[in-house]
């Protein structure tokens, strides 16, 4: 294939993250199961649910809000509240259990670290352009490493669409 466009500078190089610069699927089936494990300790009721009855509950749940695929983030804070009340806790701790599962989540799916080999090739490459993460994910950049090596990292939600809307693109 041969192109007649000129190509112009580089003025950012950007990433995804998950599955990009780390493997996120044994990251993500981990992070599940200990949250599984988390709200059995705390919500003991949640042991009638299976991970596929929870998967079932999401699908549920994006069904009736459809803008809720844009936001990893609040899609599972509606997932654990929805879960809770429909087992029976009052919705004030239905609430709380879902901001705290989200919480507790959020930090199983960050407690890894990206190799120091990419963190290595990052910081070379941002000697020449400044680096940024565009991911649909939640993950943590600070906690994974990229903090240092990352100008900034874009997620979907509030507003902004998950890729491959050109929202995080654009911004």
């Amino acid at each position: 294939m041969r192109s007649f466009l000129r190509l112009t500078p580089f003025r950012a190089l950007s990433f995804d993250l998950d599955d990009t610069l780390y493997n996120n699927k044994p990251i993500i089936a981990a992070a599940e199961v200990e949250l599984l494990q988390w709200l059995a300790q705390h919500f003991p009721a949640t042991t009638q649910y299976s991970q596929d009855d929870w998967r079932q509950l999401k699908m549920r749940v994006l069904a009736a809000q459809p803008q809720l695929v844009h936001d990893t983030s609040a899609t599972r804070r509606a997932v654990l509240y929805l879960g809770l009340k429909i087992l029976g806790y009052q919705d004030a701790i239905a609430v709380k259990g879902a901001d705290d599962g989200l919480s507790y989540f959020y930090d199983r799916r960050s407690n890894f670290r990206v190799s120091a080999e990419v963190i290595s090739l990052l910081t070379q490459l941002s000697q020449r352009w400044p680096i940024v993460g565009i991911t649909n994910g939640n993950v943590n950049e600070q906690a994974i490493g990229l903090g240092g090596v990352m100008s900034f990292v874009l997620h979907p939600g509030n507003g902004v669409r998950m890729k491959p809307f050109a929202d995080m693109f654009v911004k």
